[in-house]
């Protein structure tokens, strides 16, 4: 009876032990099964921050592609519309003119009717971004009253972005006003969205 009653006791530790790791076993499974899950999610969650980077920056190529498509057209244009377009006394194409931007003193230079703003003497806040005289703020045409082209944000760390901004000059022809969406940029240096932006833009006087 002993033995028979030994046996059984170990036939239920043996039964117990096997039950034990098959429940181990089964954890196990599931623990694994719950990393391979969560690992798969932030795999797509990555795909999908990538994908949404990507098309940022294609929208920025795009808009890009579109300016220079406008500006070659613009600069294409027949003589009579070019000599309207350089006719305002206030933008001459034989001389810069200066224009007030947000405390800094910008350079205007035409060429045709080709249009660029410079930095002349740039305030404390943007020589902290890096900004020098002589650095480009605007790249664009004017057709008539309507401005158009590209403006740039500065960054001391992550450097220069580039995005789309149209508007015209005031009838009196000493105001400037550009409007567009600038690319917002986080602290890796990543386009995540845009902001929208006003530029504006007043003669010095004297000129």
């Amino acid at each position: 009876d002993n033995k028979l009653a030994d046996q059984r006791r170990l036939t239920d530790q043996q039964r117990k032990t096997e039950e034990d790791k098959r429940r181990m076993v089964e954890a196990k499974a599931r623990e694994d099964d719950l990393l391979k899950r969560e690992r798969a999610l932030e795999d797509e969650r990555q795909k999908q921050r990538e994908r949404e980077l990507q098309a940022q920056k294609d929208e920025l190529v795009k808009q890009q592609e579109d300016f220079e498509r406008r500006r070659t057209a613009a600069l294409a244009a027949p003589k009579e519309e070019t000599e309207r377009a350089i006719a305002s006394p206030a933008v001459p194409s034989n001389g810069p003119t200066f224009w007030n931007h947000n405390g800094s003193v910008m350079r205007l230079v035409a060429q045709g009717n080709a249009r660029r703003f410079y930095y002349h003497q740039p305030h404390e806040g943007m020589r902290a971004e890096g900004v020098e005289s002589g650095v480009l703020l605007f790249d664009g045409v004017r057709s008539g009253t309507a401005y158009s082209g590209y403006a740039v944000v500065f960054s001391r760390k992550c450097g220069k972005f580039r995005y789309d901004v149209s508007g015209e000059i005031a009838d009196d022809q000493r105001s400037i006003t550009l409007r567009g969406q600038a690319p917002r940029i986080d602290s890796g240096c990543r386009v995540y969205g845009s902001r929208a932006d006003e530029l504006s833009f007043d003669l010095l006087d004297g000129q």
